[in-house]
């Protein structure tokens, strides 16, 4: 196998959003790597990522569909 990081099982598409700035801090704090006092790599993503697949799944059991 090459060397890298290993493909991705479901490919991921690049959104550009606009955020209101006190979301985005509130956001960025829960997310702060203490040691470079900016947001962790990736975990802006893991975040949006994870309310998107809940408010989804919530909209799947409102629907009654899986």
């Amino acid at each position: 196998m090459p060397p890298g990081r290993k493909p991705l099982l479901i490919p991921n598409v690049s959104w550009k959003i606009q955020v209101p700035i006190d979301i985005a801090t509130e956001i960025d704090m829960i997310n702060l790597d203490p040691l470079r006092g900016t947001p962790a790599y990736g975990k802006r993503s893991e975040f949006v990522t994870r309310l998107l697949r809940e408010a989804l799944e919530l909209r799947r059991k409102k629907n009654g569909t899986t």
